[in-house]
């Protein structure tokens, strides 16, 4: 999304596309999906910081999440995206993904383990377990990588861990809780 100079279509339509992504952020199972959106809501925030001082960018702003809204009207917004639309920053943005990162993977492994639970083969239970695991590791390295400078990174970062120690740890699922916050 490389612009030059202002135009008031041109934010609406990035107000839809953050409200969009970080509607897919916020409730994706697929990591995947969370880390592409993520690279994508950073350029489209850092466009929309870059055009925050014009006089007509609130009301711009309004419009477009008008526009959502009648677009999507099962959808309400979070805070944090009224945030980042309000006062465009990174920063906001690096905690949104923490968090929805950590979730993903919470949401991903209550699909992975479900599966594990019905497997009869020791074969099969390894490599589903190897799954597990590669999604994990995959989440992990992208909140060390990513996350440091986001609130809610120590106490995410440490939950993965406990996460990741419990599973490699373990024969059998059935017991596991996950949280998904």
């Amino acid at each position: 999304m490389l612009f030059s100079g202002y135009s008031s279509s041109q934010i609406k339509r990035a107000v839809i596309q953050i409200l969009e992504s970080i509607h897919l952020v916020e409730n994706s199972k697929k990591s995947k999906i969370v880390i592409s959106r993520f690279y994508f809501l950073l350029k489209t925030i850092l466009f929309l910081e870059n055009n925050s001082g014009n006089s007509r960018y609130l009301t711009d702003i309004r419009e477009g999440l008008s526009f959502y809204r009648n677009a999507y009207s099962d959808r309400v917004p979070s805070k944090i995206a009224f945030a980042i639309l309000q006062l465009p920053n990174t920063k906001l943005c690096n905690e949104l993904y923490c968090i929805s990162l950590y979730n993903s993977l919470g949401r991903q492994l209550i699909d992975y383990v479900e599966v594990f639970k019905t497997l009869q083969k020791e074969n099969a239970k390894i490599k589903r377990k190897e799954k597990i695991l590669d999604a994990l590791v995959l989440i992990k390295k992208e909140i060390k990588e990513r996350c440091r400078e986001a609130k809610s990174y120590q106490k995410i970062l440490e939950a993965t861990n406990a996460l990741e120690n419990t599973i490699r740890t373990r024969v059998n699922f059935d017991d596991l809780k996950i949280k998904v916050e």
